[in-house]
């Protein structure tokens, strides 16, 4: 990717690809699946790195509060669900890998603990 320089997170963050993680058909109830995805800088510069998402608020206690708004829409109240009954979770959420090949791995753990299709939009 030819940047002259000005590259900006977000314009790096659009140029990425989407990569699809299909967890298959499972049974309500049966044993969690664990994907392992190693990151790399492969460049001599340090990459800091974050997951935003669906869960991203993971691990926080969240306010037992609505705020009056817009109807959530379909893809929303499916979205809310995944992360309410903690179906999808990635660890850890960010980190920094030293230039020159430093390297991580998040751990994505999809866990069909409940009944329905869990999908993330």
């Amino acid at each position: 990717m030819e940047n002259a320089g000005t590259l900006t997170p977000e314009a790096a963050r659009c140029a990425l690809r989407p990569y699809t993680l299909d967890f298959g058909a499972r049974a309500a109830g049966s044993a969690p699946v664990t994907l392992c995805l190693e990151l790399c800088a492969c460049t001599g510069l340090p990459a800091v790195w974050e997951l935003g998402g669906a869960d991203a608020h993971a691990g926080m206690e969240l306010e037992n509060w609505v705020e009056p708004g817009r109807p959530r829409d379909d893809d929303e109240k499916l979205r809310d669900f995944i992360v309410e009954a903690r179906v999808l979770s990635a660890a850890p959420r960010g980190g920094t890998l030293h230039g020159g090949g430093g390297r991580g791995t998040v751990v994505v753990t999809y866990d069909p603990h409940t009944r329905g299709v869990h999908a993330l939009p």
